[in-house]
């Protein structure tokens, strides 16, 4: 590895760890407050509502984040292209997504509270999945601060506005418009901060991409499955099996054990893009590359 590449995975990794950092400390804040003044079961139901959604969110994805990221380091020519493919497949699947939850969400839980939230989940899952969509594309860029900064902003804004509303009107519905709210104005951070690559989405759409970016983009979204099913299957089904009680009081305590995800995930989609840039341009290169990250990772 030589000492540019060094540098800028360096750079990558720095960014990627200090947005995650800063922004998880700021949801921890609002998670413990929050939970303070819901109680265990309020508490409870808004988890299983936000497990409910990370869950989507994968379901919406289907790996196209890191195609975005793969191809756009890749051919930076077809960043616009690539970009405003996968923003209407992304699209279709949300209407999808969001149709089925709206109409089925009452039959996911047994949890009268967390059915009540349905309408506003959705909005922070289709939220959620448009910004990890402009995520894709600042790491295609190796812009790794935007994402950073973005993920900054988003948590602060949902840690301002939890306390402001949570203070006007105690609820877990009031969390969610939180939410909600931090989450949209995220997604129009990342839009602003990525604008030359989002104008002109219509214009840019390629159908000719559609085929090979669901194809080249289901070992990814694969992959993120099985994560996420990992991560939240566990509240899902303490949610049918018990009450909202026991759902609050084991996510608390599960938060702390998603933390350990963090690290790994992040120095590997630090190494991603380089690595991307090298499979089509340097097969030596790229070995060498992988056995440092590999190094690194292990």
């Amino acid at each position: 590895m030589d000492e540019a590449t060094g540098k800028q995975i360096a750079k990558n990794t720095f960014w990627l760890f200090i947005g995650q950092i800063t922004g998880r400390a700021l949801r921890a804040a609002i998670v413990i407050y929050a939970a303070r003044i819901l109680g265990a079961a309020s508490w409870g139901a808004f988890s299983y509502a936000i497990s409910l959604a990370a869950l989507l969110t994968i379901f919406s994805d289907v790996g196209v984040n890191a195609l975005i990221t793969r191809e756009g380091s890749r051919f930076p020519e077809l960043r616009q292209k690539y970009l405003a493919t996968a923003f209407f497949i992304k699209t279709v699947l949300l209407i999808i997504l969001m149709g089925g939850v709206i109409i089925f969400g009452r039959y996911l839980t047994n949890l009268e509270e967390a059915i009540a939230l349905m309408p506003v989940v959705v909005f922070i899952f289709a939220f959620d999945s448009l910004r990890d969509l402009g995520s894709g594309m600042a790491r295609a860029l190796e812009k790794m601060q935007i994402e950073s900064l973005i993920t900054i902003f988003t948590n602060a804004s949902i840690f301002i506005l939890g306390f402001v509303f949570l203070y006007l009107v105690p609820t877990s519905k009031s969390l969610a418009r939180a939410y909600a709210a931090g989450t949209g104005l995220g997604l129009a951070a990342v839009v602003f901060s990525l604008r030359p690559y989002f104008k002109g989405l219509t214009r840019n759409f390629d159908r000719n991409l559609v085929k090979p970016i669901i194809i080249s983009a289901w070992p990814f979204g694969l992959m993120g499955l099985m994560g996420a099913v990992m991560i939240n299957t566990d509240v899902l089904m303490l949610g049918w099996l018990a009450g909202a009680r026991e759902v609050g009081l084991y996510s608390a305590g599960q938060r702390i054990v998603q933390l350990l995800y963090i690290v790994p995930t992040l120095i590997a989609a630090a190494f991603f893009p380089e690595l991307s840039r090298l499979a089509s341009t340097s097969s030596e290169k790229f070995k060498n590359l992988l056995e440092q990250a590999l190094k690194v990772l292990y």
